[in-house]
């Protein structure tokens, strides 16, 4: 009947897409790494052309996972494997319509415990894109972890976990 749903980055996304329309249907909701907003809309779809025309090669998604972490991994070659994977057309439009994304009016409808987690050392979507976050879900709770890049989970798991675990369990903190 009800749920607790959680989302990392584009994950975050869906997530408040989800709050705002069905909010009703949730528990809590957990964003992590994510942002109501982009900042450059231009930007965004100046990355979608380049992608739609660029070799789909090794090198660029090796740098491209690279920036998603501000401590890499041991086992960070994994990501680029799965990243490799990813449809070509299915990046391209993601991020074209990332371009329009604007929901930070309409989060603050969302009437659910929310609990927001952001790397301090993300620059995809910055501890300044939490505390809006934050400043516009009414009953959210954000917590920026040192050292973290944008997998805050992956980067900094013995601070994550604990923090996340507690929300689960009811503990908003």
């Amino acid at each position: 009947e009800q749920f607790i749903l959680s989302g990392n980055s584009m994950g975050g996304v869906v997530c408040q897409s989800f709050a705002i329309r069905y909010g009703n249907r949730l528990n809590k909701l957990a964003l992590v790494s994510t942002g109501a907003y982009v900042t450059n809309p231009a930007a965004a779809r100046e990355k979608a052309d380049f992608m739609e025309g660029m070799e789909w090669n090794r090198s660029f998604f090796e740098n491209a996972v690279k920036g998603f972490f501000a401590l890499l991994p041991t086992n960070w070659e994994s990501y680029v494997d799965v990243a490799m994977n990813a449809g070509r057309e299915a990046m391209v439009q993601s991020t074209r319509s990332s371009a329009s994304l604007n929901f930070l009016e309409s989060v603050r409808n969302i009437q659910v415990p929310t609990l927001i987690v952001q790397g301090e050392k993300d620059t995809g979507r910055t501890p300044e894109d939490g505390k809006r976050l934050r400043e516009a879900i009414p009953d959210s709770v954000l917590h920026i972890l040192p050292g973290a890049g944008h997998t805050p989970m992956l980067e900094q798991p013995d601070l994550f976990h604990p923090i996340f675990l507690n929300f689960l369990k009811g503990d908003t903190a």
